[in-house]
């Protein structure tokens, strides 16, 4: 459909005489086309993983409600963090400069910014790395030991988070660090470029290009680093292996399976973006719809404290749902046959489309 609302959409400007904006829609559509049939073969294989995970999740709902309680855990510490950062930075507004129409923000004791805004980074990192190495306990549990696995407050669901807070809780704060160090500094940088754009210097262009340089590395270390938590922390979540140990075990298990071409799959996570959009989308949509037969004010605190609430509800479906998906690929990947032996229809419904996305690279 988005291909040809594109296609439509570009004869539509180019008939207008609207020529740039229609070359790109046609360009878009072209993008779109080419990408479609690139993916289409993987489409059912990745449809077959996240069939899979929602079936782990499904029988044990309780890992997404442990989700929701961190996810609420962590908007009350945010609240504490901030009223923290306030009494300790002692902020104060300053209206001496009679030269100016507007009040300046003077803060008396700046040095606290940088460990709260690292403390910041590092919790929310340690939070959601908490929900992801759950998640992909009970999925792993469901896996090999499905009798295990059933139930709102199953075994798996709290084995699984025993686990995740006590064992593997270093691990979990050591793969967090390393994120949330880089995300402090990423954040320096760009403090650091809002202040070269306020000075009258002439050496403004350069410093400008070496901080956009520094800041694009670290979006890509980031991203790496992101990546490779992700399945290093499923490692983690089987095994309870040392985090530095589980990188290594599963970069190791994809090399030996010949599978690491096949790991940038994105199918999943962009049908689960996408459904999240959608929920939010529907409970926004009929709400908007509710409150205007009522004529109530759309930005009315209620409105915004349950959008709030949906969007963090949705974030938590979705993480859970995703972490799921790589546990099953991993565990697919090393002990193929459990799932054979466990679930009979998924271990199938994988392999066919397995040999029709891969045929080439052995099951």
């Amino acid at each position: 459909m988005t291909v040809v609302s594109a296609i439509v959409t570009s004869m539509t400007l180019l008939y207008k005489g609207m020529i740039l904006s229609g070359l790109l829609a046609a360009f878009y559509g072209a993008w779109g086309t080419y990408y479609y049939f690139s993916i289409k073969d993987r489409i059912p294989f990745a449809a077959a993983n996240l069939n899979c995970g929602m079936s782990a999740v499904r029988q044990n709902t309780g890992v997404v409600g442990v989700g929701a309680i961190l996810c609420l855990l962590t908007n009350v510490w945010m609240v504490l963090w901030a009223i923290s950062l306030i009494n300790m930075t002692d902020p104060k507004q300053d209206c001496s400069n009679a030269s100016n129409s507007y009040c300046s923000i003077h803060i008396s004791r700046p040095g606290f910014i940088f460990p709260w805004a690292l403390s910041l980074f590092w919790t929310i990192q340690v939070l959601q790395y908490s929900i992801h190495t759950m998640a992909a306990g009970v999925t792993a549990a469901w896996y090999f030991a499905p009798q295990d696995a059933f139930g709102f407050c199953s075994l798996a669901v709290r084995g699984s988070v025993q686990r995740s807070l006590t064992t593997s809780f270093g691990s979990i704060c050591l793969g967090a660090l390393l994120i949330a160090v880089i995300e402090f500094l990423a954040m320096i940088v760009k403090m650091l470029r809002s202040h070269q754009r306020e000075r009258n210097s002439r050496r403004v262009g350069f410093e400008e290009l070496l901080l956009c340089c520094l800041d694009c590395i670290l979006r890509l270390v980031e991203d790496v680093m992101q990546y490779f938590n992700k399945w290093a922390f499923v490692f983690v979540a089987i095994y309870g292996y040392p985090y530095l140990d589980a990188g290594k075990k599963v970069t190791t298990l994809f090399e030996q399976r010949g599978w690491s071409a096949i790991t940038d799959d994105y199918l999943s996570s962009i049908a689960i973006q996408l459904l999240e959009l959608l929920v939010m989308a529907l409970c926004v949509g009929s709400t908007s719809l509710l409150l205007l037969v009522n004529q109530v004010d759309l930005m009315s605190g209620g409105f915004l404290v349950g959008l709030a609430i949906v969007a963090s509800l949705a974030s938590v479906v979705g993480s859970t749902i995703n972490s799921a998906v790589c546990t099953i690929i991993v565990c697919f990947a090393e002990a193929p046959a459990e799932l054979e032996i466990n679930h009979g229809t998924h271990s199938r419904e994988m392999r066919e489309a397995w040999q029709k996305a891969y045929p080439l690279i052995r099951c």
